[in-house]
């Protein structure tokens, strides 16, 4: 057998094996019960991030009722978040804030020169599984996506990190949640036959929803309608088959004895995708800071967690972290963030923020936008870079509004379709940015030294150009 006819092979049976393993319509009955969870007397952390999961796509955030059910299950349990702004629309600056409590330019992940972004979080920048782990918690993390791997620094404070790198060169660049689950629930059993007293922090990273779409033609048929755009339809199969692995992962911690009364089980996102949905959102995420790339899903369930609760007030992905922390009353650094666990368990609606700031330099394009409660205002700093985005869009005879500079009303127009002008808060927006430009190069720098194998990994993902 030659080389290419055995590496082509190798390419079918990984991908059949992992189309194999995707769980779909988990029930309890199917899930292996596992090692019992042994008495501690403090609460498990479980955190899910979910890469490229659109907020109003999502059952809970008013999407059809069958593209994230469990999801919705979820909510009606536990505590949603309404209104949460990323700090980016792409995964390596967000997921920074996510578990930094830090905007990512003040980390050193933002690079304002724009062009290839290689940089990684520094050992002097303290991590969620950080904080987690001096406070005593045995710490697991499983990533799906290689923009997150160890590489880049977000090992940090893992006692165990698993990293999913299947090759690209065999056309296999993304691993089914449910293999990540399933690894993750082995690690659970794990811990739990050691005995070992500290409570856990599991940290997972899936990337089901994540283009290239892995979509079944059964699943695409489940979600097809008349005059929806296949590239939707796509992506809601895919969104199915992310709901499908946390329905998977909580029914395996339950089965386990790790449940509300003794577990957090935290879901975000950690950037949208734009869909072409409308179409000057682009097709997919990082240029642009529209709600469908910036605004962030958040759900979370367990102890003093109201049930069927819904925060509506204005909160940011920083403030992820410290909430976390102060759910399960483990002392926070010093951070931007807001600790918002009382805002959890005194049932209130409000956090107390009025600004949620996002920005974005991806490749050679840099914007910023401010949300507001009641609206939103982006620009453009990079008119050259923006001139040849709108020529790529020009080729296509469609509309450019997605590089307009602008405001738009939150409630009556979520879309952004009808700009108009803010000259207060637009100038309050270049203020922000510019002492975040200070912050970006004030930071210390970390380069990643990317092999042929990750490049070609992260440019199957769409970034690396």
């Amino acid at each position: 057998m030659s080389r290419r006819a055995a590496l082509n092979l190798v390419s079918l049976l990984v991908a059949l094996a992992a189309a194999a393993a995707v769980a779909v319509g988990v029930t309890a009955d199917e899930v292996d019960p596992g090692v019992p969870r042994p008495a501690v007397d403090r609460p498990d952390v479980v955190l899910v991030i979910g890469c490229t999961v659109r907020a109003d796509q999502m059952t809970p955030y008013g999407g059809p009722a069958d593209t994230t059910p469990y999801l919705q299950q979820l909510s009606t349990e536990g505590t949603r978040f309404a209104q949460t702004i990323a700090q980016a629309p792409w995964t390596r600056p967000s997921v920074s804030a996510l578990l930094t409590g830090r905007h990512p330019a003040s980390v050193g992940i933002s690079d304002p020169d724009g062009g290839r972004n290689d940089r990684i979080i520094g050992p002097d920048v303290t991590l969620l599984a950080e904080v987690f782990r001096d406070a005593g918690y045995r710490t697991v993390g499983l990533t799906a996506n290689s923009n997150l791997n160890s590489l880049f620094g977000f090992d940090q404070g893992f006692d165990e990190y698993l990293e999913y790198s299947p090759p690209w060169r065999l056309g296999v660049v993304k691993t089914d949640g449910s293999l990540v689950v399933a690894d993750a629930l082995e690690h659970v059993d794990r811990s739990n036959a050691s005995a070992d007293p500290r409570p856990l922090f599991l940290q997972l990273v899936l990337v089901d929803t994540h283009l290239p779409n892995k979509a079944t033609r059964r699943e695409v048929a489940a979600f097809a309608e008349p005059d929806l755009s296949r590239r939707i339809v796509r992506y809601r199969a895919m969104l199915r088959r992310f709901d499908d692995a946390v329905e998977q992962l909580a029914l395996g911690l339950e089965r386990r004895g790790h449940d509300r009364s003794n577990t957090y089980l935290v879901v975000v996102a950690d950037h949208g995708e734009g869909l072409e949905h409308p179409f000057h959102h682009g097709n997919a995420h990082g240029r642009f800071l529209y709600p469908s790339a910036v605004q962030l899903a958040w759900i979370l369930r367990g102890p003093e967690v109201p049930a069927g609760h819904v925060v509506t007030g204005l909160s940011a992905g920083i403030d992820l972290m410290p909430t976390l922390l102060g759910l399960a009353d483990v002392q926070a650094p010093e951070v931007p963030g807001l600790d918002l666990s009382g805002t959890i368990r005194e049932r209130s609606t409000e956090t107390g923020r009025f600004r949620a700031y996002t920005a974005t330099w991806f490749r050679s394009l840099t914007r910023a936008a401010v949300y507001t409660p009641q609206r939103t205002c982006q620009r453009d700093y990079h008119p050259e870079a923006t001139a040849r985005e709108v020529a790529r869009f020009e080729r296509r005879k469609r509309g450019l509004a997605g590089f307009e500079d602008g405001c738009f009303d939150r409630a009556g127009d979520p879309l952004g379709e009808d700009l108009f002008t803010d000259p207060a808060l637009q100038d309050e927006l270049d203020r922000w940015r510019q002492a975040l430009v200070v912050e970006a190069r004030d930071a210390e720098v970390l380069r990643a030294d990317i092999d042929a194998d990750l490049a070609g990994r992260l440019e199957a993902l769409g970034y690396l150009e």
